[in-house]
């Protein structure tokens, strides 16, 4: 550089996040561009976090939750939480059989849960052993690519919250209730209205246990995911170039 030449300029944390919001302004009036073909993976999204001051960490639990199931079919509303968990990523090489030990591995210590692998063809799927949980993780390497599928059904867990706290809790307190108060007030519908009352009470006690365990299964299946997709993206041979 000529001593006469400027200094490159330099933006403060306040310009940036000026100049990337109007950016992305300009990006939404702007026509759409062509799209990729084969998109970003997810180290090119980790470098463009990067860029903007995200922390790559962050950018792999975004992309882990980008497919999260959250259908209200699933009885998110009346749950609370979504009664499915899915999580999907796709890394642009195919990662060999070899590979799949160590994958194994890093299920069963993230998951802290004994299980079984099963290896069928190319593919690896892996379900827990002894454990409550409908759960799956798949790593399926094929046309060039892996794909990483980890879903969990929360239906074990909703059955026995729901039916042993309301139906047993709620079931036996609303009848008694009913019965003593019914019996007190000699009114069949303030004995009801216990009744109601009680099973509200549980129903509200066992939704709230049940998304907080909900919350903390989401947290650990999409940090196994951002875990595998990096351990994969290590261990795959890079894709030949055209």
């Amino acid at each position: 550089m000529a001593e006469s030449d400027p200094a490159p300029r330099r933006f403060s944390d306040e310009e940036v996040r000026a100049i990337l919001a109007r950016a992305a302004k300009l990006q939404e009036l702007a026509p759409p561009a062509p799209s990729v073909a084969d998109g970003l993976s997810l180290r090119d999204l980790e470098q463009v976090g990067e860029e903007a001051g995200i922390d790559g960490a962050l950018v792999r639990r975004a992309a882990a939750e980008l497919d999260v199931e959250t259908g209200a079919a699933s009885g998110g509303v009346l749950l609370g939480h979504p009664g499915q968990l899915r999580f999907q990523y796709f890394v642009p090489a195919e990662v060999p059989p070899s590979a799949f030990p160590r994958l194994t591995e890093v299920i069963e210590s993230r998951l802290d849960l004994p299980g079984q692998a099963q290896v069928a063809g190319s593919s690896l799927r892996w379900y827990p052993v002894g454990a409550p949980r409908l759960l799956q993780v798949a790593v399926v390497p094929e046309d060039g690519r892996t794909t990483i599928r980890i879903t969990e059904r929360l239906s074990p867990l909703i059955g026995g919250l729901f039916g042993g706290i309301v139906g047993g809790a709620g079931g036996g307190l609303g009848g008694a209730a009913a019965g003593v108060i019914g019996g007190v007030l000699g009114s069949l519908w303030g004995g009801l209205l216990a009744a109601g009352v009680a099973v509200v009470g549980s129903w509200w006690l066992a939704r709230s246990i049940f998304v907080r365990i909900a919350r903390r299964r989401h947290e650990q299946l999409a940090d196994l995911g951002a875990v595998l997709n990096a351990e994969v993206e290590r261990l795959a041979p890079p894709a030949p170039r055209p």
